[in-house]
């Protein structure tokens, strides 16, 4: 434990060591959201429901927050629109067009966002669009990140040796 507090002064107390190791920590987060992500690459990978529509809630909130809900009658799950997927949403044709009671068919994935609204008539929600959208990811920001911090900390060993800094 001893030797665990020393390391943490030393990193603390080196600002070159710190971030780097910042970086290298901050990189773990969009690697993560991109390796444990559920792959879907066709409308095929996705659960798919049909009910009539029993009631549906599109708010958005304050600072750019939005809450769109679809609730379909005899069934208990809320599904949800990201607002990721709001660009590919047809949202005024949908309210206009769509009533309670109207048949609908909704692709979604295992945490119930959906993919794709359609009726008998059209589709209101592009299930490629939401997929691309899905299925775009920041790896290229974690690998970075990952880099930077890196080359961070082998540029402080090469440059300053590994001789320990004093401390302030």
């Amino acid at each position: 434990m001893n030797y665990f507090v020393q390391t943490l002064k030393t990193v603390w107390n080196d600002r070159v060591k710190t971030a780097g190791v910042f970086f290298i920590v901050a990189s773990m987060f969009p690697l993560y959201l991109h390796f444990s992500k559920q792959t879907i690459k066709t409308p095929s990978d996705l659960g798919t429901v049909q009910g009539n529509l029993l009631r549906y809630s599109f708010v958005d909130g304050y600072r750019g927050r939005h809450y769109y809900y679809i609730f379909l009658d005899g069934d208990n799950n809320s599904y949800k629109i990201p607002a990721d997927f709001l660009d590919c949403f047809d949202k005024s044709s949908f309210e206009s067009s769509v009533h309670y009671g109207d048949f609908l068919k909704i692709l979604f994935n295992k945490r119930l966002f959906v993919f794709s609204i359609s009726d008998t008539k059209r589709s209101y929600l592009s299930t490629n669009a939401s997929i691309a959208k899905y299925n775009h990811s920041d790896i290229q920001v974690g690998i970075i990140m990952l880099l930077i911090g890196c080359a961070i900390l082998v540029g402080r060993y090469l440059f300053q040796g590994s001789k320990p800094i004093q401390q302030l």
